[in-house]
């Protein structure tokens, strides 16, 4: 019992970082989507990059690429704190 205890403990530490990051990485990318957000969208529920695409075509003001710049940014500040505070570069340096 106490060998599967420590053999579970273990795994779940080693899988723990990286399954956050993927986790990270797949909602980064699915908000970027355009091609899936346009089948996912409808008249009623109009999501992001389509909302961004309508307005690129209708409109010509700069809002978009400040909206684009804001995204940039804070998907930069979650990896960055999330590299930070839960170590996730312990995976790839490994000794």
């Amino acid at each position: 019992m106490w060998r599967w205890c420590s053999r579970s403990w273990c795994a779940r530490s080693l899988l723990r970082p990286g399954l956050f990051a993927g986790l990270l990485f797949a909602v980064v990318v699915s908000l970027n989507e355009f091609v899936v957000s346009l089948f996912i969208s409808n008249r009623v529920t109009e999501i992001l990059p389509v909302a961004m695409f309508t307005y690129v075509v209708n409109y010509t003001d700069p809002t978009i690429a400040a909206l684009s710049s804001l995204f940039i940014a804070v998907t930069f500040l979650v990896v960055w704190l999330a590299d930070r505070y839960l170590n996730l570069a312990r995976v790839f340096l490994r000794p």
